[in-house]
């Protein structure tokens, strides 16, 4: 799933950051769901400069395609 969501979003012409990476892992690899301060929590300690706003941005991109 990782790998599909990853494609999608080169597809619409978005970047494949290391956060945003960091944060597909992260939502696809978790049994069961999260909330934004959640996921924001667990990418914390891999990505010390990860921030807020990256989670949402992040999140909101993956409601507009469909994933979330």
């Amino acid at each position: 799933m990782e790998k599909k969501i990853i494609a999608a979003i080169r597809r619409q012409g978005y970047k494949i950051t290391p956060s945003r990476r960091l944060l597909v892992k992260t939502i696809v690899g978790s049994r069961q769901p999260l909330t934004p301060a959640e996921v924001y929590a667990r990418a914390k300690p891999l990505d010390p400069g990860i921030s807020p706003v990256t989670v949402y941005r992040t999140l909101e991109l993956l409601m507009k395609l469909g994933f979330i």
